[in-house]
């Protein structure tokens, strides 16, 4: 509308003018008046509006200031010339807006493109990533409906798993059975992107879109490792088709989208396996330390005891045997308190049975240096939780009493959100480096199979801060190292 207004005022304007200039200004001179308003209108809205003012401007000149004057039948051949410069004119100037706006399209493409990869290297969890492919996606097309959905091995479909605009349609991970004939059943079909114009399904998935009042559809197939993993459907509520390279665009978002879901998957697989190699290992220490208390332990101790009988037996007169046995006595209680130590070492049963609560403030009293201990906790965490953090809290004081040349320590445990946060300070020489080999390396391996994050700051001469946050839900269930994608 604005763009219309413009022309007839480029047209009308520059009329007005030239009528008054006739007299004193050749008339061929005075048709280039509209050459301005043809630049700025072909510039700004586009070839078919500027060729529109051109032709009217071509005319209104061979009305009015063409000889012979106000005819409807100027001079031809000058008029066709006076029409020729102008159209050229606004070809030109509307080709190079249509260059800018393809060079302004690709640009903003690319630009969405990496801000997508960025999400997704800085690993993002799934649900925000599918929204930021939606989002980057329907900004792009120039559309505020974008849904992705994903196919399930039973003959379903989890709808919304990321979205964009109004795409409330249907419920987010709601789960819907493909029907026939549906845009979901012919990407699946025919593993490659398809239009629809309209609903004509029957079933419940079809009635929800048609109720949404949802009409023409692009989808295009989201491949993960060679396999359909499911599909990017822009959509609106007009039957107004989608533009011709739709498509195209949608799938360089898709393809990204189907490497960032196998990186994900990836490091899930990854996280799973390392919880299990850690669940793993952490019962084969209950398992010893179960079997040295059992049995090397127990029979330290009975061999202890009947060493003692014997040596209250012994008869008058027979003191160096006497000094002999309380020795044997005494190796079997050191041999059973060493064990102990190991057993304790392997598996701290006691943050099974106590809690890690409890144990923590044991292992602080037990510390070569002062310990200032705060514990923010009223729940008990997941036991494979509450094993990491009685091990990142009992290597870190180790590391401090063998390393660091501290006077005092601060251990801080607490919960923040859905996320649990274990802070250990020293005030001693810092430099620690996990790259180096130490204990804080196996500690890194744990935190990581645990979807954790461990940050160490150890700058040389200003102490150690040692930060592991765990995320809470994530390690509910760690038995079956399951991820949901």
């Amino acid at each position: 509308m604005v763009g219309m207004l413009v022309a007839v005022m480029g047209v009308v304007g520059p009329a007005l003018l030239a009528a008054r200039l006739v007299d004193t200004v050749p008339v061929y001179a005075l048709v280039l008046v509209y050459l301005p308003g043809i630049v700025v209108v072909a510039s700004t809205w586009g070839v078919r509006l500027g060729l529109t003012m051109a032709v009217t401007g071509a005319l209104a000149g061979g009305l009015f200031l063409t000889p012979p004057m106000w005819s409807s039948r100027p001079a031809l051949v000058p008029w066709l010339i006076v029409l020729a410069i102008l159209v050229i004119v606004a070809l030109l100037c509307g080709i190079q807006r249509s260059r800018v706006d393809e060079l302004r399209h690709v640009a903003d493409e690319q630009s969405a493109l990496r801000r997508l990869a960025t999400i997704i290297a800085q690993g993002a969890p799934p649900s925000l990533m599918f929204d930021a492919v939606a989002t980057e996606m329907g900004r792009v097309l120039g559309t505020t409906n974008i849904i992705l959905t994903r196919y399930e091995p039973d003959g379903t479909i989890v709808a919304h798993v990321g979205g964009w605009g109004q795409s409330d349609i249907l419920p987010r991970d709601s789960r819907w059975k493909i029907e026939a004939n549906t845009i979901s059943d012919l990407v699946l079909k025919n593993k490659a992107p398809v239009r629809m114009s309209t609903v004509t399904g029957t079933g419940p998935l079809s009635t929800a879109l048609r109720q949404a009042g949802v009409l023409s559809r692009v989808a295009c197939p989201i491949t993960v490792g060679g396999h359909l993993w499911g599909t990017a459907i822009a959509y609106r509520t007009t039957p107004e088709p989608f533009p011709p390279g739709t498509e195209e665009k949608m799938s360089a978002f898709a393809e990204l989208a189907g490497i960032a879901i196998a990186n994900a998957q990836s490091n899930a697989d990854l996280k799973a396996s390392r919880a299990r190699i850690v669940t793993a290992a952490d019962e084969t220490r209950r398992r010893i330390e179960r079997d040295l208390h059992d049995g090397a332990q127990q029979r330290l101790i009975s061999l202890g005891l009947a060493v003692r009988v014997l040596q209250a037996t012994l008869p008058e007169g027979m003191e160096r045997l006497d000094n002999d046995l309380n020795y044997i006595a005494h190796i079997a209680d050191e041999a059973t308190s060493e064990l102990q130590e190991i057993a304790h070492g392997l598996h701290p049963s006691a943050v099974t049975k106590g809690g890690l609560k409890r144990t923590l403030i044991t292992l602080t009293r037990h510390s070569s240096i002062p310990v200032e201990l705060t514990i923010d906790l009223d729940r008990r965490l997941p036991e494979p939780l509450e094993v990491s953090l009685y091990y990142i809290a009992s290597e870190a004081l180790t590391n401090i009493a063998k390393h660091a040349q501290a006077s005092n320590a601060i251990i801080d445990l607490s919960v923040i959100g859905t996320t649990v946060q274990l802070r250990v300070h020293d005030d001693g020489i810092g430099g620690a480096d996990t790259a180096q080999g130490s204990g804080l390396t196996g500690l890194l391996d744990r935190v990581n199979s645990l979807g954790g994050r461990l940050d160490i700051i150890s700058p040389p001469g200003q102490g150690t801060t040692l930060t592991a946050q765990f995320p809470i839900e994530a390690n509910d269930d760690l038995s079956t190292g399951a991820s949901q994608f």
